[in-house]
C-alpha cells in the first residue's frame, strides 16, 4: 500500500440583459460594449476543473472562456481564453462577450460567502474585482455594481446577477440543512443519515466512533471528510470530549485539501452516521415549460472513490454507468428518484442540470447524501455517443435558465434541449462508460499527449473505446490528480473498469 502519498486537491457593467435568436444560444449581452467580432456567443466557465463543460459547450458552438485550478492541455486547446481561478481573478478584464452567462461547476473549495472584492470608482457603477462562492457572486453582485431593482427589466432580470446560472446563497444553505434534506428524502421513500451537530456533548454520547463520519459542509468530491476515530487520539491517549470537538472542528480546514487552495476558509462540520452501501450518482434536469416544471431523469451512476489512503477513501476518482436499470429493484427505485428529482426541483427552485448523491444499500434502499445543483462529473458519460446534433447538457443548463427568464420561447427552447425525444435515454441502448480519476503515485514530468499516449496504448483494449482526458500541461507531484481514463463500449462495467485500472497503474508504474 501507498503511504507516503499526500493527495491534494485540484489545486463588467452593470447593465448587461439577455438576448437571443430563437434558434441560438443565449446570449448575454452588455449595451455599453463594442461587437465582438467573433459571432460565437460567449461562455464563462469556472471551477475545481472544467475540462468536461468545456468539450460540451463547444459541441453547441459557444465560445469558451475557462477559469479552473489546472490548464490541462486539452482544456487550453479548446478555449479561447484560460486563467487560474482564484481570489485574484479579474472579471473585468475577461476578454470576449462582457455580458456572457457564467456557469460554475464543481471540484473548487470556495471561499465563504463574503464577496472580497475591490470596489472600482467608475461611471456606470464599481466592478468586481475577485471571485467568491458562485451563491454570493450572484446574490451580492447587484448591491457591489451599484445596482437595485430599479435596474432589473422587463424580464426579471439583474446585471451581474443573471449572469451566474448557479442558485442564490441562501438557496445554497437551504440545499445544505440536513434537517430539510431529511424531510424531502423521507417524502420520496428515501432515508438520510444520523446527522448531529458537532459538539462535545454530542461527540460524548457516541459510542460507537468508528461508524461516525466528521463531514463538512458543503465541501466538494468528497475532500475532507474524515472517519471520528482518526482524530480522536493524540500523544497517546483519547483526547476529552471538548478538545475532540476542537480537533474535528480544525480537521478538514488542516489537511492538504484546503492547504492548497487560494482562500482560505473554514467549513462547518458535522457528525454523521455512516451507511453501508454504494455511492451512486443521479443526474437531472428541469426546465419550466411553458410555465409548468418538468423534471428529466437522465442516468444513474455508481460512483468510485480513491482507496490507496484509507484517510482519503471518499474521494471522487469517477463513475460508471448507467447502472440503475440493472438492479432488480429499479422499477420501484426509478419511481423514488423521479418523484425525489421533482421534489427538490420545486422546493428549491432549480433549473437546469443537477446531480444527488445517495448510497445503494445491499438490500435495495437508498439513502440521500447531497444535493449538487450543478453540472457533475458523471454527466460527460451521458454525452460523446455521436448524435445527431450532438447533445450538449452545458446548452441545455443555459437554454432552461433563459426559458424560465422569459429570453427564450418555449418552442426554441423545445429544441434546443431535446424534448422530443425527453423518454428516449441519452445513451444508447447496450453501451456502458467508465471515467477514472487517475491520481499520481509519484512525481511525473511534463509529457505530451502522445507522450500519455503511449503509456496507456488504449488501442490494446479494442473494440472498447479508451480515451485520455485532462492532460496535465505541466509536470504533476505525487498525488494530485494526473489524467482522466474513460473507457466506453459494450463490456460490462466491470470489465471496463479493469481496463480503467490496468491504464492506471501502467501510468503510475515508477519507470514511468
Amino acid at each position: 500500500m501507498v503511504t507516503n502519498v499526500t493527495l491534494h486537491a485540484r489545486t463588467r457593467p452593470p447593465d448587461a440583459v439577455f438576448t437571443t435568436s430563437p434558434n441560438e444560444p443565449l446570449r448575454l449581452n452588455s449595451p455599453y460594449s463594442e461587437p465582438h467580432p467573433d459571432p460565437r456567443p460567449t461562455l464563462i466557465l469556472m471551477g475545481g476543473s472544467v475540462r468536461a463543460a468545456a468539450f460540451d459547450a463547444v459541441t453547441a458552438g459557444y465560445r469558451v472562456i475557462s477559469l479552473d485550478r489546472f490548464g490541462d492541455a486539452d482544456l487550453r486547446a479548446i478555449s479561447d481564453h484560460w486563467e487560474p481561478l482564484n481570489d485574484q481573478t479579474d472579471w473585468s478584464n475577461l476578454p470576449g462577450d462582457p455580458g456572457a452567462p457564467i456557469v460554475p461547476t464543481g471540484g473548487f473549495a470556495w471561499p465563504q460567502e463574503e464577496y472580497r472584492a475591490e470596489r472600482k470608482s467608475a461611471s456606470d457603477g464599481t466592478t468586481p474585482t475577485a471571485i467568491a462562492h458562485p451563491a454570493a457572486f450572484s446574490d451580492q453582485a447587484l448591491r457591489i455594481s451599484g445596482g437595485g431593482p430599479e435596474h432589473r427589466d422587463g424580464r426579471g432580470l439583474t446585471g451581474w446577477a443573471s449572469r451566474v446560472l448557479y442558485p442564490s446563497a441562501a438557496r445554497i444553505r437551504e440545499l445544505q440543512d440536513p434537517a430539510l434534506l431529511a424531510s424531502i428524502a423521507a417524502e420520496s421513500g428515501i432515508g438520510f443519515p444520523i446527522t448531529r451537530e458537532l459538539t462535545a456533548a454530542n461527540l460524548a454520547a457516541i459510542r460507537d466512533p468508528e461508524n461516525w463520519l466528521i463531514k463538512p459542509i458543503g465541501r466538494t468530491g468528497g475532500a475532507d471528510i474524515r472517519l471520528l476515530t482518526s482524530v480522536m487520539r493524540v500523544s497517546g491517549r483519547n483526547r476529552s470530549p471538548s478538545e475532540l470537538a476542537r480537533a474535528a472542528a480544525e480537521s478538514s480546514s488542516a489537511t492538504s485539501f484546503t492547504a492548497n487552495t487560494s482562500v482560505a476558509e473554514a467549513k462547518p462540520n458535522v457528525l454523521q452516521r455512516r451507511v453501508a452501501g454504494r455511492s451512486i450518482g443521479v443526474n437531472y434536469f428541469a426546465r419550466h415549460r411553458a410555465g409548468r416544471l418538468e423534471v428529466r431523469l437522465l442516468g444513474v451512476f455508481a460512483g468510485l472513490t480513491y482507496r490507496h489512503l484509507p484517510a482519503h477513501r471518499w474521494l471522487y476518482a469517477g463513475s460508471c454507468g448507467p447502472c440503475g436499470e440493472r438492479w432488480a429493484e429499479w422499477p420501484l427505485s426509478q419511481m423514488r428518484l423521479s418523484d425525489l428529482g421533482n421534489r427538490i426541483a420545486a422546493r428549491f427552485g432549480l433549473v437546469g442540470l443537477f446531480n444527488v448523491d445517495l448510497i445503494r444499500s445491499p438490500d435495495g434502499s437508498l439513502t440521500l447524501l447531497e444535493i449538487n445543483p450543478r453540472y457533475s462529473a458523471s454527466m460527460e458519460l451521458l454525452t460523446g455517443y455521436r448524435s445527431l446534433p450532438p447533445t450538449s447538457l452545458i446548452d441545455w443548463h443555459v437554454a432552461a435558465h433563459a426559458e424560465r427568464a422569459g429570453a427564450l420561447r418555449t418552442a426554441a427552447a423545445d429544441g434546443r434541449v431535446g424534448w422530443r425525444d425527453r423518454d428516449v435515454s441519452l445513451v444508447p441502448a447496450g453501451l456502458r462508460a467508465c471515467k477514472r480519476i487517475v491520481y499520481a503515485r509519484h512525481d511525473h514530468p511534463p509529457r505530451d499527449p502522445q507522450g500519455w499516449l503511449a503509456l496507456a496504448e488504449p488501442e490494446r483494449f479494442r473494440p472498447l473505446s479508451v480515451s485520455l482526458h485532462d492532460l496535465p500541461s505541466a509536470a504533476t507531484a505525487a498525488g494530485f490528480p494526473l489524467l482522466t481514463v474513460i473507457v466506453r463500449g459494450h463490456a460490462p462495467i466491470a470489465e471496463q473498469l479493469q481496463v480503467s485500472a490496468v491504464i492506471d497503474r501502467r501510468l503510475n508504474c515508477p519507470k514511468n
